[in-house]
């Protein structure tokens, strides 16, 4: 849709969220819990209340260690990916899990991950896209 101050969030969301098109930002953080507003258009989490924010709220590793479950607060409104790095330096880069997106669901997905051979330097994260319109 029609996104009139061009920070990336159409007006209609914006509008929906926070009553005006100036209380949020590609580049803000209204709520302050560490999720950009644009961020939080993404995943379609409420921008102006910090408890609502796209998260892993299970991870269980098999006693194998071989995989691991991941679990999150899901949107019918989007679909999901889930990314994996082996550690945070510079040459380290979020790339996908292989597993493709996750459709959307309306509360709560669940996904098994083979995980790499060590596991100490696995992370996981999940990211939000919104579908294209039909």
């Amino acid at each position: 849709g029609p996104d009139s101050d061009r920070d990336g969030i159409p007006d209609a969301w914006e509008l929906a969220q926070a009553g005006n098109l100036t209380a949020l930002s590609g580049t803000a953080d209204a709520d302050r819990d560490g999720q950009l507003d644009l961020e939080e258009y993404r995943a379609d989490t409420n921008p102006i209340s910090p408890s609502d924010q796209l998260r892993i709220v299970e991870y269980q590793v098999t006693p194998s260690l071989k995989t691991t479950l991941l679990s999150w607060a899901a949107r019918p409104t989007r679909h999901y990916f889930i990314e994996s790095r082996e550690d945070f330096s510079p040459d380290s880069a979020w790339t996908d899990s292989g597993l493709g997106f996750q459709v959307n669901a309306p509360q709560m997905l669940s996904a098994t991950v083979t995980n790499k051979l060590d596991l100490a330097h696995s992370f996981y994260r999940i990211r939000a896209v919104v579908p294209l319109a039909r």
